[in-house]
């Protein structure tokens, strides 16, 4: 093999066939960017083409000098016909990408084929508990009870999706939806799940601090609860991409309840459909505006639009019939108007949008308005609002030294406070929220930043890479260790006089590991916001880097940053850099949508 210090080029020399080659170091680079395939219909070829490095061009053909029709040893135009590559409704992908998509789409039909055969059954099971139902319901809202809808949907179908931006009452609609499964049926058996640790165990605490786990029968549910990341609910095998849990040797659980499903990569999400069994149900939450995984796809968000009516915005299609069934527990204020319903797409009735936020206070209002108009790319909005006076929004053009000081001296509070569990609680109340890595806007940089200003403040003594309250995020799961990627924790001396990590148990203990056992992880004064997702903080300051130019500043990177914040939210860059980044969009390729509509 000819050594270029390229991946995509070393992926392209394994593929012998000359006319593939272009087109399989095109589609490694597509795949690096997030892409599941290349959509040959919209692709400029050869502009693609003449982007590349000469060294690659002397080797790899131009795509004009190729003919991938003549590649009939490595690539099929039958999804039955098994090749490395296959080009499908004008796409090419490899065949492993597309049988994580085939696979995807095939099981969320057998959920919706089996779930026909119960409709009547669950109706039946949700009249004969009307009053109960109506217990659930928001008598306060003048407009319709999306939440208790997307329950009483929940319960009806095998496969449902419920989304909404924060502030909108997931947790709150997933507390009601158990305490609808469990007064039906108390023998249920409920998995909840997320993708990464820190998800996972703050789904765990906001049901618990949610008003109705106090009530029965979810106060004595709620501690029996399974709450895991996907990789242990699926059960990992050591040294393999295989789980223990698939199709052949399914999840034991009716209900699989999935948390921040918007992180969930193409691979991952096939392999835990596989493993729920199509009679049982599974149902989906997440905001369709965030960040999707930071590996090829974003099979929620496709999903959410796969099912958008043409000229509507709205997620919430359902048939006349739904419609009806479900507004006889609503009050007439709170009930569904019917929308249009189209019978050709295969998700209707099947997700609810929470359009409603929820929080009341100024700085959520604010932070609403501002994630609103980024996602709907109002540039004049979002101008209008970074210019406001609000208390809860600060825009820092100039990357002020005395601004960004104020801002993490409020580490403080977590660094004097001597209970090691308060001390977690208030570190999680603020962060530094970076774009990149690398670079003086970087995490790298801004956490040196930090950690000096603190020791010149005398409240860090940095003598040590384990110095005394190190804040420290895990980057790696440690099963034995019981710590999960995304773990926040603090280092402090021990009762022996030796550093150690200290991180909450999703049980609420403390738990004490030395550092040096768990492996991989980093100091978390300043996170990327990637990282961040899945948790939120009171205050949060995002810094942003100067090169406009950066592909990674784009609309959906802006609003999962700005909506991390509850309470306030501060923004170091210029107001170039932040309308620039309103008008990017993540565009990742796939073909879901496509063939869920056809």
């Amino acid at each position: 093999m000819r050594f270029i210090n390229d991946l995509h080029f070393q992926f392209s020399e394994l593929v012998a066939d000359e006319n593939l080659k272009p087109y399989a170091y095109l589609l490694s680079k597509r795949l690096s960017e997030g892409n599941v395939c290349i959509d040959l219909d919209i692709e400029d070829l050869d502009g693609e083409y003449k982007s590349w490095s000469e060294k690659i061009k002397k080797i790899i053909p131009a795509f004009s000098e190729v003919n991938i029709s003549e590649s009939t040893n490595m690539l099929s135009v039958d999804p039955k016909d098994k090749k490395p590559f296959i080009v499908f409704n004008d796409k090419f992908y490899s065949y492993r990408y597309f049988n994580y998509e085939t696979r995807i789409i095939n099981k969320i039909k057998e959920f919706i084929v089996n779930e026909k055969d119960e409709i009547s059954q669950r109706q039946h099971e949700l009249k004969k508990y009307s009053e109960e139902i109506l217990k659930l319901q928001d008598i306060n809202l003048d407009i319709t009870d999306w939440q208790l809808t997307g329950c009483l949907n929940s319960y009806l179908n095998n496969f449902s999706i419920i989304t909404g931006g924060p502030g909108t009452g997931k947790t709150t609609t997933i507390a009601k939806l158990l305490m609808l499964f469990y007064t039906i049926d108390p023998s249920l058996k409920v998995a909840i799940a997320a993708p990464t640790g820190k998800a996972a165990i703050r789904m765990l605490e906001s049901l618990k601090n949610n008003p109705l786990s106090g009530q029965e029968p979810l106060k004595s549910k709620v501690e029996e609860l399974e709450v895991s990341t996907i990789h242990r609910l699926l059960g990992v095998r050591n040294n393999s991409h295989y789980f223990k849990k698939n199709e052949n040797n399914p999840l034991d659980f009716d209900v699989v309840l999935v948390d921040e499903a918007s992180m969930i990569a193409v691979p991952l999400f096939a392999k835990l459909l596989d493993a729920i069994d199509s009679l049982k149900r599974v149902v989906l939450l997440g905001d369709k505006n965030q960040l999707a995984s930071v590996e090829a796809g974003s099979v929620f968000g496709d999903l959410c639009n796969a099912s958008l009516l043409k000229n509507s915005d709205s997620l919430n299609v359902f048939n006349s019939e739904r419609i009806s069934f479900i507004n006889s527990f609503l009050n007439v204020n709170n009930q569904i108007v019917d929308n249009g319903y189209s019978d050709d797409n295969l998700l209707n009735n099947h997700i609810t949008e929470l359009i409603l936020n929820r929080r009341t206070d100024e700085g959520s209002k604010i932070i609403e308005a501002l994630s609103v108009a980024i996602i709907q790319e109002k540039v004049e909005d979002v101008k209008e609002l970074l210019i406001g006076t609000s208390n809860s929004l600060k825009v820092d053009n100039d990357y002020n030294k005395e601004l960004f000081e104020k801002f993490i001296a409020g580490y403080e509070a977590y660094i004097k406070e001597p209970d090691i569990k308060k001390a977690i609680e208030k570190l999680n109340d603020i962060r530094v929220l970076c774009a990149v890595r690398e670079g003086k806007h970087g995490i790298y940089a801004i956490n040196k930043r930090i950690e000096i200003y603190l020791q010149q403040k005398n409240l860090l003594r940095i003598n040590a890479e384990n110095y005394e309250s190190r804040p420290i995020l895990v980057t790696k799961n440690n099963k034995e260790l019981n710590l999960s990627n995304g773990d926040v924790g603090i280092v402090r001396k021990g009762s022996k006089g030796n550093m150690m990590a200290y991180f909450i148990h999703k049980t609420g203990e403390i738990l004490e590991i030395q550092p040096e056992f768990i492996g991989s992880y980093e100091t978390v004064f300043a996170m990327t916001i990637h990282k961040s997702q899945g948790s939120e903080f009171k205050d949060v300051l995002i810094v942003l880097p100067e090169n406009k130019e950066n592909r990674l500043l784009t609309k959906e990177l802006l609003y999962t940053a700005i909506t991390r914040a509850k309470k306030r939210v501060t923004i170091q860059g210029t107001e170039e850099i932040i309308v620039q980044t309103v008008q990017n969009r993540v565009h990742r390729i796939s073909g879901i949508i496509d063939r869920i509509n056809n």
